[in-house]
């Protein structure tokens, strides 16, 4: 039976250790990564639920101004337009501010 070779084995033992961290890392990462998704997709949701609720309140609003104004509102709908712009920029500053 021929004896052990221990420089040989000391490699291998190596090699294990390395693996071992590589698998121990690349798990720990994508743990990392993936609850960081979890929580950068719930404050997505909110956003867009919170642009819903505005965007529906801007609609019904938009509804009874134009039922009150009439046809005569080109002014108005000019300054709600320019209104709405800015809101959207707003609105990416937040979403951008989130990344």
């Amino acid at each position: 039976m021929p004896g052990i070779n221990w420089e040989n084995l000391e490699f291998k033992a190596k090699e294990v250790i390395y693996i071992i961290g590589c698998v121990f890392l690349f798990g720990a990462s994508y743990y990392g990564v993936k609850r960081d998704n979890s929580d950068l997709a719930t404050k997505l949701n909110s956003v867009i639920e919170k642009q819903e609720k505005q965007y529906e309140k801007y609609e019904t609003r938009d509804r009874e101004i134009w039922k009150a104004l009439g046809e005569n509102a080109s002014d108005i709908k000019q300054e709600r337009f320019r209104n709405d712009i800015d809101e959207s920029h707003r609105e990416q500053v937040e979403l951008n501010n989130l990344k």
